[in-house]
This record gives structure tokens, sequence and C-alpha cells, in this order.
């Protein structure tokens, strides 16, 4: 049955009613997703600079440090050092590696930007925000951070505290470190895969940084502290002996 001019004349705006419909959920969506992109892009932030900050304070992180440290000073070449030197230098690895933590980003600013960038992905997406706050316990991420760096934070006006020294050492084991890690960087690709492939190629790329570089300022600084010390123990006529 042919359709009459008449029936157009209804059927005409009904078209016209879905087609504007249609239009107005792709803007919406469209809105919505920058908007979650957004958001992300903040929670994303401050994961990769958790991350980062522990990263820093793992312990084979720093025996590679020390490693290339001792190589580059000169007056150790070809010698013999004793236990003693040996126990002096990891805790003043230990306490610049600290300092330059201290030096970044304030732990309770990071702290509280992370809560609420998930604050408010918890408006648009409540879900993942859900998936996010249960997976990643920044509180707890934090903790450590603060018992790391307070345990030694005193180190930096004189000698290293044995005692902030060890607590620093039990909680940088390397199976707790990597457990915070591999958590953390489980989570970090899964933001980054809702923001797009460009931030997903990105974080690779910084993950990547982070695994394999150290601070070229850390091992400077620890370089100029350990040839203050080698020149006091010598002086001292100490603990160093010819091989």
């Amino acid at each position: 049955m042919l359709m009459t001019f008449k029936d157009f004349q209804y059927l005409g705006p009904a078209i016209g009613v879905c087609i504007g419909w249609l239009l107005s959920g792709i803007t919406t969506y469209l809105r919505g997703s920058r908007e979650d992109r957004k958001v992300l892009k903040s929670i994303l932030y401050h994961l990769l600079n958790a991350y980062a900050l522990l990263h820093k304070l793992r312990k084979d992180n720093l025996d590679e440090a020390y490693r290339q440290i001792y190589s580059r000073i000169p007056e150790l070449s070809g010698e013999a050092v004793e236990k003693e030197f040996l126990e002096k230098v990891k805790p003043v690895l230990i306490q610049v590696q600290a300092e330059s933590v201290l030096q970044g980003d304030d732990l309770s600013k990071l702290r509280e930007g992370y809560k609420e960038s998930l604050k408010e992905l918890s408006r648009i997406r409540p879900v993942m925000a859900y998936y996010i706050s249960d997976s990643v316990n920044i509180d707890a991420l934090f903790s450590i951070l603060e018992k790391i760096i307070g345990g030694i934070a005193e180190a930096a006006t004189g000698a290293p505290d044995p005692a902030g020294v060890a607590a620093v050492s039990k909680w940088m084991q390397p199976h707790m470190a990597e457990h915070g890690l591999k958590s953390l960087r489980s989570d970090i690709r899964y933001v980054a895969i809702r923001i797009g492939p460009l931030t997903c190629l990105d974080v690779w790329r910084i993950l990547k940084r982070l695994n394999s570089g150290l601070s070229k300022k850390a091992i400077a600084a620890t370089t100029a502290r350990m040839s203050e010390m080698i020149r006091d123990i010598s002086s001292g006529g100490g603990a160093m002996h010819q091989g």
C-alpha cells in the first residue's frame, strides 16, 4: 500500500524527533567521554607519582645505584673497602634517595589529589571508581612512603639513625616492594586503557624508564657524600687499607 502525502506529514516530524534524540544522545556521550578521560588522566597522574616514589626506594634499585656510585669514585679504585665503610655507605644512599623523594610532590597533597579525583570519577563512573578504590589502597601505599621517609628524616642533619635505617630496610624487602609495585602497574594500565591507545603507549614508556633508570641527581649527591666520607676515614687513619 502506497503512502499518501498526508502520511508523510505525520511521519516526517516523527523521523525528525528520532534523529534529534539520536544526535543528542551522541553529543551527551561524547561530552561524557571527554569528562571521563579528564578525570581518569588526573587519577593516572597520581598513580604514576605513587609508583615513581615507591620505585625510588626499592632495595634492588638502591643496590644498583650503589654499584654505579661505587664504580664512579676513583679513590676506591683497586682498593679493598672494609666492612665498617660498606655499612656506612648504604644508609647514606638511602638517606639521599629519601631526600630526593621529599623534594618531589608533597605526599599529603598527592594523597588528597588522588582522593578528589577518585571522588569525581565515582560521580560519573561509579563501577570503575569502586574497582580502582578497592584495588589500590592508596592510604596504605602512602603510609609506607611516610614510614620510609620518616624513619630517616633526622639523618638529613647528621649521622643516619640505626633504628630508622632498620625500619626502612624492613619496608624495602624485595617481595614487599614488588607486590605493591605489581598491583600499581596493573591499575595504571587499567586506567590508561580506558583513556586511549596513545596514553597506553605513553604509560608503557614511562614505566619502562622508571624500571631501568636511576636518579642522576641522587647518584651525584651520594657520590659527593661518599667522597667526603672517604676523606674523613683516610685522614683518621682508618678503615681503608691497600689491597
